[in-house]
C-alpha cells in the first residue's frame, strides 16, 4: 500500500513495486510493514529487492506492533549514523526491543549483500571528535562545573591595555557568557581572561562537549581542542600546522585521519578552534603562535577561536584588536556556599555547616 497523488491509499502489485525501486544508486531499504520478509529465501519483498542488487535490506518477518518497530528504527538509525555498519546497528535495535518488551526482539531480519556489513565508511574526524567529547563529559569537574561568573567585553581589547582591574560591567554565568559571546560568529577571537586556578582548561573542555553535541544536532559548526603552544614553533603554512595539529589530537584517540583530509575539512566547514594558552611557554613563542592562528583566520574567516588567557602574561598587543573578551571575576561567598551544599559528599557538607 502506498501513497496516492491525492493522499489516499494506493494500492500497488509487488512487481509494479519492484520496477520502481529497481535503481542502481538505491543502497538502503527500510520495510516497516508487517511480513515484509517473506517466508521463504526469496519468497518476500525484501529478500526480492536484494536479489534485484540493493545492499541492504531491513524488513519484517511476522506482526510487529508500532511499538516496537519505531523502537526498532530509533536505535537503528542512531546506531547506524555511528558506524555505518548495519549487522551492529540491527542487532543493537533488536536489543532495544528486547530489553522493553521481550517477546518479538527477532521479528526484525537483515538481508544484505555486502560482505562488511558496512553501509557507509564513517568520517574519521567526526567520530574521533565525538569519542573525544565523549572522554571529557565523564570528567567530575565538567557535571558539576564551578560557579563562575564573567564580564563580557566587547568593546576590544585595546581597552585593556591597562589591565583588567578596573573593568566593569553586569557578570554572567560563565557559560551564558561564552555563548553569548561566540553567537553569530561576530568575534574572530574570544578570549577567557582570567589567573590560574580559574578552571580555564576545564571550562574549554565543556564547551567542546557542548559543541560537538550541537553539531550532531545541526551539522554547522565541529570543535577542536588544541594547546597553543602546540602552534609555536611550527616550520609550516598556518593550514598545514593546524591540520597537523587537529590530525594528530584525533590519532591519539585512536581514529586515523590524514592531515591533507583535515585541511580539506578546513575548507568545506567551520570549525570552533579551542585553544588552551594556559601552559607555560615564552612571550616570544606565543607572539609566534597566536600570528600563525590570526593568519589562518585571515584566509579562512568562516572559523572561530576561543582562546584561554593567564591574565598575568596578558599582552592585549598580542590579539586581534576587535576580539571579544571574556574576564573571569572571582566567586563570592555565597555562590561558592551553594555549590558546596549541592555536594553529595558529607565531609563537604560538614565542612559548610
Amino acid at each position: 500500500v502506498l501513497e496516492s497523488a491525492d493522499g489516499s491509499l494506493a494500492l500497488v502489485e509487488e512487481p509494479l513495486l519492484l520496477r520502481k525501486l529497481n535503481h542502481a544508486s538505491l543502497r538502503f531499504t527500510f520495510l516497516q510493514s508487517c511480513k515484509s520478509s517473506g517466508g521463504g529465501a526469496f519468497a518476500g519483498l525484501g529478500p526480492r529487492l536484494v536479489q534485484l542488487g540493493v545492499a541492504v535490506v531491513i524488513a519484517m518477518q511476522d506482526f510487529a506492533p508500532m511499538a516496537d518497530a519505531r523502537r526498532f528504527a530509533s536505535v537503528f538509525y542512531t546506531q547506524l549514523m555511528r558506524d555505518g555498519a548495519v549487522d551492529v546497528a540491527a542487532n543493537a535495535g533488536r536489543q532495544a526491543i528486547l530489553r522493553a518488551s521481550g517477546a518479538n526482539w527477532s521479528i526484525p531480519v537483515l538481508f544484505s549483500r555486502l560482505q562488511d556489513a558496512r553501509l557507509w565508511q564513517p568520517d574519521p574526524l567526526r567520530a574521533g571528535i565525538r569519542h573525544i567529547a565523549a572522554d571529557f563529559a565523564q570528567e567530575e569537574l565538567l557535571r558539576r562545573p564551578f560557579p563562575l561568573e564573567a564580564i563580557l567585553l566587547r568593546t576590544g581589547v585595546d581597552t585593556l591595555q591597562h589591565g583588567t582591574e578596573d573593568v566593569t560591567g553586569p557578570k554572567l554565568d560563565l557559560l551564558d557568557a561564552s555563548l553569548e559571546a561566540l553567537k553569530g560568529n561576530a568575534s574572530p577571537f574570544v578570549l577567557l581572561i582570567g589567573n590560574r586556578g580559574r578552571n580555564k582548561s576545564t571550562h574549554l573542555r565543556l564547551l567542546f562537549v557542548l559543541a560537538e553535541e550541537q553539531f550532531r544536532r545541526d551539522g554547522v559548526v565541529l570543535p577542536v581542542f588544541l594547546r597553543l603552544a602546540d602552534c609555536a614553533n611550527e616550520l609550516s603554512t598556518p593550514a598545514r600546522t593546524l591540520g597537523g595539529l587537529v590530525a594528530r589530537m584525533i590519532q591519539e584517540h585512536g581514529f586515523e585521519v590524514d592531515a591533507a583530509w583535515v585541511r580539506d575539512a578546513f575548507e568545506r566547514r567551520r570549525f570552533l578552534f579551542l585553544l588552551d594558552g594556559d601552559d607555560d611557554f615564552g612571550a616570544d613563542e606565543r607572539a609566534e603562535a597566536l600570528r600563525l592562528v590570526a593568519h589562518f583566520r585571515h584566509s579562512h574567516g568562516q572559523h572561530q577561536f576561543f582562546v584561554s588567557v593567564d591574565e598575568a602574561t596578558f599582552d592585549p598587543a598580542s590579539y586581534p584588536p576587535d576580539s571579544t573578551a571574556l574576564l573571569i571575576q572571582l566567586m563570592t561567598p555565597d555562590r561558592v556556599t551553594a555549590y558546596l551544599e549541592k555536594s553529595g559528599e558529607e565531609p563537604v557538607r560538614q565542612l559548610v555547616e
